[in-house]
């Protein structure tokens, strides 16, 4: 035996965790069929699921087969690592996954569902927003009451000044001296 040739008995068959991101085109009409045909892929090699994570719609940095939207699911599977290789060719060749990545987390990684932590992250930014929104109705509120007292004020300085009187007074002296003119033939 030569040593380059391992026997396989001391190749490692334990499970490990692996964590698979799958990208599929958005919309697609056989989305359930996909999946279902992607988790058979892991099955097929005996992989056990741990966790799977279901992205929404999410917008992609750049064309992918002329698709600018993408859906991501996020696979947790427990299998052997001689599978990797079958199950990362299987889902290059599946059609419908625009791209795919397979990789062995690091040890201690804790799994997080992030479409939950995004949708309650949406939420709280609707809130935040709507409080945002509420306040600068607020201030615009004020700002209009404070410019309708400011306009009000005006308005009753302008009818109490002597000067609308005067006005009037001057009035009535220049028609009575045009009147008295005698010149003005009526």
């Amino acid at each position: 035996m030569t040593e380059e040739f391992m026997p396989e008995e001391t190749i490692e068959k334990d499970a490990r965790l692996y964590e698979c991101i799958v990208l599929l085109a958005h919309p697609n009409p056989e989305e359930q069929k996909l999946l279902k045909e992607i988790e058979g892929i892991f099955t097929e090699v005996n992989a056990k699921l741990v966790e799977k994570d279901l992205w929404s719609r999410r917008g992609l940095a750049y064309p992918i087969h002329g698709q600018t939207e993408g859906k991501y699911i996020v696979y947790y599977y427990e299998m052997e690592p001689l599978s990797v290789q079958t199950v990362d060719e299987a889902l290059r060749i599946a059609k419908g996954v625009l791209r795919h990545m397979l990789f062995k987390p690091p040890i201690g990684y804790a799994i997080v569902n992030f479409e939950e932590k995004f949708q309650r992250w949406i939420k709280e930014r609707e809130t935040e927003e709507q409080v945002r929104a509420r306040q600068h109705e607020e201030e615009l509120k004020e700002k209009v009451l404070q410019r309708a007292k400011h306009q009000a004020k005006q308005a009753e300085t302008r009818r109490r000044a002597p000067q609308g009187e005067m006005e009037e007074k001057e009035l009535e002296q220049q028609l009575e001296k045009i009147i008295a003119d005698d010149d003005l033939h009526l």
